[in-house]
């Protein structure tokens, strides 16, 4: 009973540890003030934020795939001289998790793991240090030159674009979009509904 008692905590720490890491939060900002029916066409600013160079990035590439890809099935069409203009960026971080678990030289000196100690024994410390990236998509009124919508994901999605950006592309901006509420204005379909989702 004393051993299921402790090591009870460190099995749902450890499903928690995996959950924190393989969620990826999406915050958004918007211009609360900006009238997104007068939007119908979108287009990629001249140098995204994930272009360092003077050349367009592999990142920079596969996320302009993908957002077209998104924005299209909302109802925008590309143009020249679009209505929103899209860019990106992308951040790192490094973090540093501290876990605790009971020390092993505790459970396995002269007790040979027979039973469990209390809470009170000494505790091993892990530190790990890892990276944390984020990606913003902005979505910029081109003729306010104003932003009117931000989409932020961090966590292993964001992760995963850094990683390996023709893979990581697809699903991160698939997460973002999931909350984008808009979609371009056209016949038949409700002004702030995603294209091709039915009403409730």
């Amino acid at each position: 009973m004393g051993a299921f008692k402790i090591i009870s905590p460190l099995i749902a720490a450890a499903f928690l540890l995996a959950a924190c890491a393989t969620t990826s939060p999406v915050r958004t900002l918007y211009d609360d003030e900006a009238d997104f029916s007068n939007y119908r066409s979108y287009g990629f600013v001249a140098r995204a934020g994930t272009d360092e160079g003077d050349y367009t990035s592999l990142v920079t590439r596969y996320l302009q795939a993908e957002v077209g890809r998104a924005l299209e099935l909302r109802g925008y069409v590309p143009s020249s001289d679009p209505d929103l203009l899209v860019n990106f960026f992308v951040r790192t971080r490094e973090q540093v998790r501290i876990t605790e678990r009971p020390s092993l030289s505790m459970y396995y000196g002269y007790r040979r793991g027979w039973y469990g100690v209390w809470g009170a024994y000494p505790m091993d410390r892990d530190i790990t240090q890892y990276t944390v990236g984020t990606l913003h998509i902005d979505l910029v009124d081109a003729a306010r030159d104003q932003l009117v919508w931000e989409g932020i994901l961090e966590g292993s999605a964001a992760q995963k674009l850094l990683d390996d950006p023709r893979t990581g592309a697809e699903r991160a901006v698939r997460r973002i979009f999931q909350a984008f509420p808009h979609s371009a204005p056209q016949r038949g379909l409700d002004r702030d509904r995603p294209a091709g989702v039915e009403p409730d």
